[in-house]
């Protein structure tokens, strides 16, 4: 049995603590006799060292990206994106993790369309899309850097101011840049909400 995450807008939020509601029976067995028996059901089961390794959860349709951490053991039924390191590097994870939840990708996944938006849509997010999005290259004292802020998150269970000034710098934004971002961000919660 692997944990099943729980996925309520008020229990998964960006760095939240991973919260579980009962368990999927993994048998990939079971999957192929009800996917032979029952031709319209299609169950496929993902190798289960997948779900058992560190891991980033995305949430696929989500205002501003929201995107949290698990050491593994927990299994997603729908909704979200699972993305791991070939290495299972932890460290690695946190950096993209916190470069994810920062306000400068929330708006730069807006403004391309990686999360797909529109007057009265919920917004949406597609692996195709999410595969385009452009990373940057890090140096190690980078990662190290975001990954420490990150661990602070992960800790008090939300997104710190602080390691969003530390994105605007590795970018080099100027203050016209950051205004644009953050002003971008809160009116477009605001939006969203009303």
């Amino acid at each position: 049995y692997i944990k099943l995450l729980k996925l309520s807008r008020k229990d998964f939020t960006s760095f939240c603590k991973i919260q579980t509601e009962g368990y999927v029976n993994y048998d990939p067995k079971l999957a192929i006799k009800i996917r032979t028996e029952y031709k319209k059901l299609n169950i496929a089961l993902r190798d289960r060292k997948l779900w058992d390794r560190p891991k980033l959860i995305m949430r696929q349709s989500s205002q501003n990206n929201c995107v949290s951490f698990s050491k593994g053991g927990v299994i997603s039924l729908l909704n979200t994106f699972v993305i791991t390191h070939e290495s299972n590097s932890v460290n690695e994870l946190y950096a993209l993790l916190g470069l994810l939840n920062s306000k400068v990708f929330s708006y730069y996944f807006i403004k391309e369309g990686i999360n797909r938006t529109g007057e009265g849509k919920q917004p949406q997010i597609r692996s195709s899309d999410l595969n385009k999005a452009m990373l940057p290259e890090l140096e190690k004292s980078q990662k190290d850097e975001i990954a420490g802020l990150v661990k602070t998150c992960l800790k008090n269970g939300e997104p710190s101011e602080e390691l969003d000034n530390y994105v605007y710098k590795l970018f080099k934004l100027n203050k016209a840049d950051i205004d644009e971002i953050e002003d971008f961000v809160v009116n477009y919660k605001l939006r969203m909400v009303s």
